[in-house]
């Protein structure tokens, strides 16, 4: 792991802190949860509990190691329509981190996660250039990373960046809107120098009242504004 990624880990995990509100008391499902650490930081919130669902064994057996004793860890893919059903429907509360940009189904992958029973989806994720209209832009990597993409067959996969209008137009569709955007740093990948990392969060409009925030006032964003929404 390069010295930004070690950052975005590192702003990542602290961001989490901030969504107190968002974990205590809930059940909680924290996919592709690594090494645990994500997952021992919202329980430590106040989850009521925290399931984390990761498919390379390694992070499992080390997560287990660290944090089992609170925390369920789960050896699994979560592109895996039939496991990600069964746990999705038990949770309140879905949390992502780093998984969009590396995906190549992305419709299917939200539409598992923004189901009518989740409260509130917390993604953080590399996203592509805004112009206001949705857009992916696609790139290839290595499955024998931690920190990429899986699949048990092929040793490269093609994975996809949103932007996010995108993100949000999809959440949409499944009554999902953001209600809180916080901007990280500005990166390089895959010849795509306006890409920048991101979470956001989306709340569910039958279960949850919020202020809803428009894609244009996220895309009037200046480098002194990384934060919009109530926290």
């Amino acid at each position: 792991m390069d010295a930004k990624d070690v950052l975005a880990t590192t702003w990542t995990l602290s961001d989490l802190i901030d969504q107190k509100k968002i974990f205590k008391d809930n059940h909680v499902l924290d996919l592709a949860c690594h090494d645990g650490q994500s997952s021992s930081i919202i329980k430590k919130s106040g989850a009521q509990s925290v399931t984390g669902i990761e498919v390379r064994e390694n992070l499992v057996d080390q997560a287990k190691s660290c944090y089992g004793k609170e925390i369920t860890f789960l050896l699994g893919d979560i592109t895996d329509a039939d496991l990600m059903k069964k746990y999705v429907a038990t949770h309140d509360v879905v949390v992502a981190l780093g998984v969009l940009y590396h995906l190549y189904d992305h419709f299917n992958f939200l539409s598992l996660i923004l189901r009518p029973n989740v409260k509130h989806v917390i993604l953080e994720t590399l996203y592509g250039p805004e112009s206001l209209s949705p857009g992916m832009f696609w790139g290839f990597e290595s499955v024998f990373s931690d920190i990429n993409g899986w699949n048990n067959e092929l040793d490269v996969i093609p994975h996809g960046t949103p932007n996010l209008s995108w993100i949000l137009q999809v959440a949409d569709l499944f009554g999902f809107s953001c209600d809180y955007v916080r901007k990280y740093y500005r990166t390089t990948n895959w010849d795509q120098p306006d890409n920048s990392r991101m979470v956001i969060r989306l709340f569910n409009r039958k279960s949850i009242i919020s202020q809803s925030l428009r894609i244009e006032d996220i895309y009037e964003w200046n480098n002194n504004q990384l934060v919009i929404g109530d926290i």
